[in-house]
């Protein structure tokens, strides 16, 4: 009796352990507050009864900092040499690409380069070459491999005259207004307006080749401990799975109908 009881209160136990067990993540700004990190994070935590807390959000590079400096179970953000320095270097393992969102291109209300809402991404960019309309390309890694990406794609390349460098990787659309541009920027801050009112016009154009992946990582075993570790694993494979799929896919902001992730 005594054995059976002893039993039934070790296996009380991990059940609780595995309740209150809350797996600490940095998350890259855009997934906070768009509210899609909190709608996935609920279900996973109904799916598994594993909890996740966001200690670090925002910007890439401070999120490379904490991640650093703490053992975080979870990190995602857009892929990056951050990500790839952090497996790389052994304090992280499990690099999984598992959602996408798009850049738009933003234009002044003038529109130069005369594009229509009814374009698709290839007639703008034959619009943009030809009446060689100032773009402005930002410093960011991601905006640079976007441009790359178009134009190989396409075989259609901006006129060197036309372009133009800024040395800022965020904060470059007062650049683009004093130099009447058109540029690449992250649909989701602009929707957000996070950088306040723009007197810059959405082009959004529905195509892949504006598509930047994220991608996630999770704390290696020696750093984070077995049961931390095994939640974790368990929630790489929850965001390859094809229920997560269906979540990024149907997932708006409030009071918006446009997708803004997109799954693998």
């Amino acid at each position: 009796m005594r054995r059976v009881l002893l039993m039934a209160l070790l296996a009380g136990s991990v059940a609780v352990a595995q309740e209150a067990l809350v797996l600490r993540a940095g998350v890259i700004g855009g997934m906070v507050t768009s509210g899609f990190w909190e709608a996935l994070s609920h279900d996973f935590r109904a799916r598994s009864g594993i909890a996740i807390e966001v200690v670090a959000s925002g910007p890439k590079h401070p999120i490379d900092v904490v991640a650093r400096q703490e053992s975080l179970d979870i990190v995602t953000m857009h892929s990056s040499d951050v990500m790839a320095h952090l497996v790389g270097e052994g304090l992280y393992e499990g690099l999984t690409p598992w959602v996408k969102n798009r850049q738009a291109l933003l234009g002044p209300s003038s529109n130069p380069a005369g594009l229509l809402p009814t374009d698709t991404l290839e007639q703008a960019m034959t619009k943009l070459v030809a009446t060689k309309a100032p773009v402005l390309i930002g410093a960011s890694a991601g905006s640079l491999e976007v441009w790359h990406r178009i134009e190989q794609s396409l075989g259609i390349t901006l006129h060197e005259e036309q372009r133009h460098f800024s040395a800022k990787t965020q904060g470059f659309l007062r650049e683009a207004q004093a130099l009447n541009a058109y540029v690449l920027f992250g649909d989701i801050p602009f929707a957000q307006r996070k950088l306040g009112a723009s007197p810059l016009v959405r082009y959004g154009y529905d195509s892949p080749l504006l598509e930047r992946p994220y991608v996630a990582i999770i704390g290696t075993q020696k750093r984070i401990g077995k049961a931390r570790y095994d939640a974790a694993r368990q929630f790489l494979d929850y965001l390859r799975s094809v229920h997560v799929k269906a979540i990024i896919n149907s997932y708006r902001q409030q009071n918006s109908q446009e997708q803004i992730f997109f799954a693998f």
